[in-house]
């Protein structure tokens, strides 16, 4: 039984609000590999992934972020 999970933090660049970081997460949630997301309370802008990097890696979130049309960068890992 594997259980090496990793975890990334995207900054999402532009100003955005409180309900579309939520649906964003939401979306990066049900992606494959994802196992949950959370938004920072104190910097609305930034959430963590938790996923499976046998099953997908931060690239590839970073880029489906990015396909919802938000400017975003990794920051931490």
């Amino acid at each position: 039984m594997r259980n090496h999970n990793a975890t990334v933090i995207i900054y999402i660049k532009q100003p955005v609000e409180q309900r579309k970081v939520k649906q964003l997460s939401k979306i990066v949630d049900g992606m494959h590999g994802v196992i949950g997301t959370k938004i920072s309370k104190m910097a609305k802008s930034f959430f963590s992934v938790d996923y499976d990097p046998y099953a997908t890696d931060s690239r590839n979130i970073l880029d489906h972020v990015r396909n919802q049309g938000y400017s975003a960068v990794l920051v931490g890992m």
